[in-house]
């Protein structure tokens, strides 16, 4: 019996997968499968996608792209935070495809005699983030050119996705577009990318190119909740009662006693905290499943352990609790940790500490 882990259905996962790629038609998805897969796992999450037909693969350091390749993915793995000199002997030792953000980074793979390698090239459309300036996009590709590197790709990060009514989608679509057409005909990249998993369910034109990045969606996670979209959660977080016990009247229940009974309950001690990723922002204002059904923390979530109240419940140690996904029918999503702790579902995800075991079903 595990005290604590973290169920990766496979089989939900590749549901995800085929409905993107469903939806993305013509274009192929890449899988983000960066930070250890949005924690579900890299290799395994990218091997079950491999075997689901994906092509594309998307990491954000060499070290992740290693990985993916030594447990056998075969596919095109990019790198989309580019290499340091450093990496390069394992980016061309294990046919890793860099992605190239500024004119320094070509630089140094020139410096380093990197001919014939095949990158893509990121223009900054308005994220502000990693990008080449649209003025500086021919020089660039001719630089490229001229030192005998292919360039496979043409990318850009769009920085509003989720927000459907925001200007800055149309704005940045607009802005690769031009940047794309700005290169001459037999310059272009047969690949182009732009859109991410927000972007696809709602903002046609993103379509349009050759690839769609997903990464949040893949794992059940919807960032645009305004569009129903049948996603099914891959991940669900499990841990076990520890101990049952009674409160009389006016007794405190954790670091500091911010709950207190203020009638007889029964309460039970979970086997998750903070050091498992379960936020101490959580205390006093979650819930959980047990028996199919919800239960809501009391008192300051600690390091190892979490209490609840399971007052008139039969409940006895080891008794199995889900923190979010599924149990039974139902489901308790791991937006609604996030939106108490006021952040995203990808901190929820990639907060799950690597003790959390990782236990991967039907696949």
């Amino acid at each position: 019996m595990r005290t604590i882990y973290c169920e990766i259905d496979l089989a939900k996962l590749t549901h995800n997968y085929r409905l993107l790629q469903d939806q993305a038609g013509r274009s192929a998805v890449v899988a983000v499968v960066k930070a250890d897969g949005y924690g579900h796992g890299d290799y395994q999450v990218a091997l079950a996608l491999q075997q689901a037909g994906c092509q594309y693969f998307a990491v954000a350091r060499v070290h992740e792209g290693v990985k993916l390749r030594q447990a056998g993915v075969g596919r095109n793995i990019l790198i989309m935070g580019g290499a340091f000199p450093g990496e390069f002997e394992d980016m061309c030792r294990f046919s890793l495809t860099p992605v190239v953000s500024c004119r320094e980074n070509l630089e140094e793979m020139v410096a380093a005699g990197l001919r014939g390698l095949g990158v893509h090239l990121k223009v900054d459309t308005g994220m502000n983030r990693l990008g080449i300036h649209s003025d500086d996009l021919g020089g660039v590709v001719h630089t490229l050119r001229q030192s005998g590197f292919t360039l496979l790709g043409l990318m850009s990060h769009m920085a509003c996705a989720d927000e459907i009514q925001s200007p800055v989608n149309q704005l940045q679509l607009d802005r690769f577009q031009v940047a794309l057409a700005s290169l001459p005909a037999a310059e272009r990249p047969a690949l182009c990318h732009i859109a991410n998993s927000a972007t696809l369910f709602h903002f046609h034109r993103a379509e349009d190119f050759s690839l769609v990045r997903s990464g949040i969606m893949l794992y059940g996670g919807n960032p645009v909740p305004e569009v129903s979209i049948p996603l099914q959660p891959v991940m669900t977080l499990k841990t076990r009662v520890l101990q049952v016990k009674r409160l009389a009247v006016g007794e405190g229940v954790s670091y500091g006693h911010n709950f207190r009974a203020t009638r007889p309950m029964q309460i039970a001690v979970i086997a998750v905290g903070y050091a498992d990723g379960y936020p101490r922002l959580l205390s006093n204002k979650a819930r959980v499943l047990i028996g199919g059904r919800f239960a809501p923390v009391l008192g300051n979530v600690c390091m190892d352990m979490t209490m609840i109240d399971v007052t008139g419940r039969p409940v006895s140690r080891g008794d199995e609790v889900v923190l979010f996904g599924t149990q039974g029918e139902q489901v308790l999503h791991a937006q609604e940790l996030a939106d108490i702790c006021g952040t995203i579902d990808y901190e929820i995800f990639c907060g799950i500490s690597q003790r959390v075991e990782r236990v991967y079903i039907n696949g």
